[in-house]
């Protein structure tokens, strides 16, 4: 039941994150983004990308299907790529933000599809 309960939280941050960033990617586009949230959005990356390493130990332990472990994976791999993406951009002054943005936007959507699918298995087994 745990593994479970645990699961089914971790999908519902999941398409919550996946929210916010396809909200950041907008307010982005639109520059309708403040410092002050900018700041929010950063902080609250690093604590996802945190909770999805102690995803990854949770899921292992408790043998959870190796499916399950596609999204902690995969944000952790976005959130390395997109904080080194963004800290070369910030260097070197690059017109390459809209192809970030856009690229942002469509793997928040991504994220939100693929843990609204794995919610949907959970619900038929």
């Amino acid at each position: 039941m745990y593994k479970k309960g645990f699961l089914q939280v971790y999908l519902l941050l999941a398409i919550v994150f996946g929210l916010l960033g396809i909200s950041d990617a907008s307010l982005t586009y639109f520059e309708m983004s403040s410092t002050l949230y900018s700041m929010l959005i950063i902080s609250a990356s690093i604590l996802f990308f945190l909770f999805n390493v102690i995803a990854i130990a949770v899921f292992h332990y408790h043998r959870v299907d190796k499916i399950a472990y596609v999204l902690p994976v995969y944000h952790i791999v976005t959130f390395v790529m997109f904080a080194g993406m963004s800290f070369w951009l910030t260097t070197y002054n690059s017109g390459l933000w809209l192809g970030l943005i856009i690229f942002g936007f469509a793997s928040s959507l991504a994220e939100i599809l693929f843990a609204v699918y794995l919610l949907g298995r959970m619900g038929r087994k």
